[in-house]
Parts: C-alpha cells; structure tokens; sequence
C-alpha cells in the first residue's frame, strides 16, 4: 500500500525519536508528553496523465508537549526531509517524489507542542 511506502521512507529518513501515525489526537498519559509524533497522510493528487499519477501526501511533524523550544528541531527535520527527497532518494520505486510546498511553520498547538508540515507529490 503507498501510504504505508511513504510512511517507511518518512521513518527512514528522520531521527528515531518519533513515532510515526497516520492521525494523531493528544491525550493525557504520561509518556505522550514526551513523544514527537510525526503523522503521514494521504491528500489525493492530481488526475493521472496516460497512465501516471501523481499521488500526494501531508508530513506533520510534532514536538514534544509543552516544550516550545522543540520548534528548532522540528524545522531543522522537516527540512533534512526535504533534503532527502531532493537527493533522489524516493519511495516504493516511484518514478520520483518532489515538494510542493515550502515547509510550513513552526507553529504551535494548543498543548503548546511545536509543529512543521510539508507536503510531497510523487510520480508513479
């Protein structure tokens, strides 16, 4: 399944220190506190042409919860993410995968954990 492909590729390419989802809701327990979360999802993507198409995917990622200074690291991976798309490096044999958007952020949610996002288009 390509969603799970771009996860792994996302996973490959980031710190081992977060946690990869699909979706993410913020809950109480401890030990998510202290977790960054990096959530993959699938966003459509253009018709295809002939018989490419040209699939597209949202990349957020999320610092650790009240912990505002994790915006550097969040921007400075969301950045080396980009970096490894531009390095050829693609996915589930993929024809290649490119940005379509410039990173957005830091932002911050309401649990004051810091947030990047990017999303990707890849050629199949």
């Amino acid at each position: 399944m390509l969603l799970i492909d771009v996860r792994n590729w996302v996973v490959a390419a980031l710190p081992a220190d977060y946690l990869a989802m699909f979706s993410w809701v913020e809950s109480s327990r401890p030990d998510d506190a202290a977790s960054r979360y990096c959530i993959v999802q699938q966003t459509g993507g253009a018709g295809p042409v002939v018989e490419t198409r040209y699939p597209r995917f949202r990349v957020v990622l999320l610092g650790k919860r009240n912990e505002r200074s994790d915006a550097q690291k969040v921007m400075t991976d969301i950045e080396a993410l980009l970096q490894v798309a531009m390095d050829d490096a693609v996915p589930c044999g993929a024809a290649s995968i490119r940005a379509i958007t410039e990173p957005v952020g830091p932002g911050f949610t309401t649990e004051n954990r810091a947030w990047a996002q990017v999303d990707f288009e890849i050629i199949i």
